[in-house]
């Protein structure tokens, strides 16, 4: 990987942000730099995630604080982590712009320009976070003009590092990964979540979804046996919640997954895993079969096309209100 830094001998012009964005081009923008420094930077923070979830571990009185509902978490650690990645990423980058997670539940818009923009979620998995469940993971995205270059998912509990640049591949720890590649639905491991909202009705479909899912997948044939059985069904069979939208689309890219959807999620949780899933093979798109809209608050990730049609299929879309304010974004139609 290039480890040289860009030239930073660059005259800007005060007139505004396309002539910055052309200053950019014109230096000739070295996105293997951007992702070798987005990989250093994630695995010192990934030393504040550490050493606080050994205190939070150890802690008798947790100081944790609520955002949306009462169990959307947010930690010290969250603004810690997040407050290191900007300060230090401006000091390379002092042009850029940032979407973080914290900075938007400080009810800050999420502005997507076609400005250079870092995306970036501090802990995402804050629920694992307190309650040691060693299933989190910094993760940060690189936008311009509103494309994904850069994507890195920092697993901090056993520091898998996953990175992709666009046109260059997925990698796990430096080597080549790929999706599963699956083509049977009826076989395929599906990851979702639940996600923090509690509204009944939402509720209700979240659940009515996992059971279509769980049915059509390898839980069709102990449905079957529990019905016949008169069971009543309380275990789920073949769709995995584990709690971090980032790493579940890495499962997806590294081939433990066949796919992933959920609802309610953000720019910050799908924007690194989106590129990293593509650039493996895969298939992004939003549930209902559309393109994906990174800020449409939904995702469905899969290892094929066949995958992703059947899934899409199979579960009804929740719309959430979209992510901030934004110019408008890019369409590319998936065709199936």
């Amino acid at each position: 990987m290039n480890h040289v830094a860009p030239s930073t001998n660059v005259r800007i012009v005060k007139c505004g942000d396309k002539l910055r964005i052309m200053s950019m081009l014109l230096e000739g923008i070295n996105f293997e730099y951007y992702l070798t420094v987005a990989v250093d930077l994630a695995k010192k923070a990934g030393e504040i995630c550490r050493d606080g979830a050994a205190v939070l571990k150890s802690a008798e009185t947790k100081e944790i604080h609520t955002k949306s509902t009462p169990i959307d978490l947010v930690t010290e650690y969250d603004r810690k982590v997040e407050e290191f990645l900007f300060n230090e990423l401006r000091k390379k980058f002092p042009h850029h712009k940032f979407i973080g997670e914290e900075t938007a539940s400080d009810m800050q818009k999420v502005e997507l320009t076609s400005d250079a923009t870092w995306v970036i979620d501090p802990i995402d998995g804050t629920m694992n976070f307190v309650h040691s469940f060693p299933y989190s993971a910094i993760s940060i995205g690189f936008m311009l003009n509103k494309k994904l270059e850069v994507g890195l998912v920092y697993h901090f509990a056993n520091g898998d590092t996953y990175t992709a640049l666009r046109g260059k591949g997925a990698y796990l720890n430096g080597e080549k990964m790929e999706v599963s590649h699956q083509e049977d639905f009826a076989q395929a491991l599906i990851g979702s979540e639940l996600g923090s909202h509690r509204d009944m009705a939402i509720v209700r479909t979240f659940l009515q979804n996992f059971e279509k899912v769980q049915s059509a997948t390898h839980g069709y044939y102990a449905n079957k046996i529990i019905q016949k059985l008169n069971i009543k069904q309380i275990i789920n069979r073949r769709l995995r919640l584990l709690g971090s939208a980032a790493l579940n689309m890495c499962q997806v890219a590294r081939g433990s997954f066949d796919a992933y959807y959920e609802f309610g999620i953000h720019i910050w949780d799908i924007a690194a895993g989106t590129l990293i899933v593509q650039e493996a093979g895969g298939i992004v798109i939003d549930p209902s079969g559309e393109p994906i809209d990174l800020l449409a608050r939904r995702v469905l990730c899969a290892s094929s096309v066949a995958v992703a049609q059947q899934l899409s299929k199979t579960v009804e879309p929740i719309f959430f209100e979209r992510d901030g304010k934004t110019e408008s974004f890019p369409q590319n139609r998936t065709e199936f």
